[in-house]
């Protein structure tokens, strides 16, 4: 068994990540970290509705949480780089990204693959 074992199809999902924009990467995020639960969802949904009738976007506050989450993270842990290997830097470091994650409490496995995959590409 390898080293850094890894599901196959999670670390696929996490380099194909790599091809969307910086822009999305945080949206996503913040989208995945502010929906964990039903009530959450039921609460963005009410402010996306909300925003919309007054002409507001709501992706720069996506943004914003998904950049404060990413930095969350980074504080709990430091990334390992694999000298220009992406893939072997996502295998170093998912399960890191992954433990961190549930400490602070985000349940949504999800969230460790973004992560991971943002840290790795230098986010």
């Amino acid at each position: 068994m390898e080293m850094y074992a890894i599901d196959k199809d999670k670390e696929e999902m996490m380099f194909s990540l790599f091809a969307f924009d910086k822009s999305y990467m945080y949206s996503a995020l913040g989208l995945l970290v502010s929906t964990e639960k039903l009530l959450d969802v039921m609460k963005l949904t009410e402010i996306i509705d909300h925003r919309e009738t007054e002409y507001l976007s709501i992706t720069d506050d996506l943004q914003f949480i998904g950049k404060k989450a990413l930095d969350e993270i980074k504080e709990l842990i430091s990334i390992e780089l694999a000298m220009g290997d992406s893939r072997l830097a996502i295998k170093k470091n998912y399960h890191h990204v992954q433990q961190a994650s549930k400490s602070i409490g985000y349940q949504n496995p999800s969230i460790a693959l973004l992560i991971t995959s943002m840290l790795v590409r230098g986010l």
